[in-house]
């Protein structure tokens, strides 16, 4: 009995824990292991809903885009993460790291990465799977890495300036999405 209760909080640990994978096609990643923290660090405080955790690691030049094509810098992502954390329950990630690189004097990292990303949309009480997306993460050295920009598929910060996530791909409890749904806050 006490083996299967350790081999259930085994499984639920690792669940809960970022998958970070490395395509077979193409593994290459930074040798150095802050590096890859970093991107471990970020994925973490979104999935844990740590909106002061991410903001920690983000640059302060950060910008980056939502899903309707709004820019976001790092004052606007406050706001951003925190409609994201109401809209969505049970976020997790799984990412696949194309590419991770640093320029020679180690002070900017490129991380190209494809990802997949589940999560419960609480105003449809479904869940939200969206697959094969790719982005480019690009860390600057401060002490430590921080994110300064994301391109690409948007991964955070996706919701627009009027609180709402544009659910325009990806399924719906198993059902491929055919036509944009507009999600906000539940009120």
């Amino acid at each position: 009995m006490k083996i299967l209760i350790l081999l259930l909080c085994l499984v639920f640990c690792l669940s809960c824990t970022p998958s970070l994978s490395h395509d077979k096609e193409k593994s290459i990643v930074s040798k150095n292991p802050e590096h890859n923290s970093v991107l471990r660090d970020l994925i973490r405080c979104y999935e844990r809903k740590d909106t002061s955790g991410f903001l920690l690691n983000l640059a302060g030049a950060f910008q980056s885009v939502d899903n309707s094509g709004n820019r976001h810098s790092l004052a606007t992502m406050t706001r951003a993460l925190r409609d994201d954390f109401h809209i969505l329950e049970s976020i997790q990630f799984q990412i696949f790291v194309k590419d991770m690189r640093a320029d020679e004097t180690q002070n900017h990292i490129k991380a190209s990465i494809r990802w997949d990303r589940r999560a419960f949309v609480v105003s449809l009480r479904e869940e939200w799977t969206i697959r094969n997306q790719n982005t480019t993460l690009i860390f600057q050295k401060d002490a430590p890495y921080s994110l300064l920009s994301i391109h690409g598929d948007p991964m955070f910060g996706i919701s627009t300036i009027q609180g709402e996530i544009w659910i325009k791909s990806g399924s719906l409890n198993g059902k491929a999405v055919t036509t944009p749904k507009r999600v906000g806050l539940v009120k």
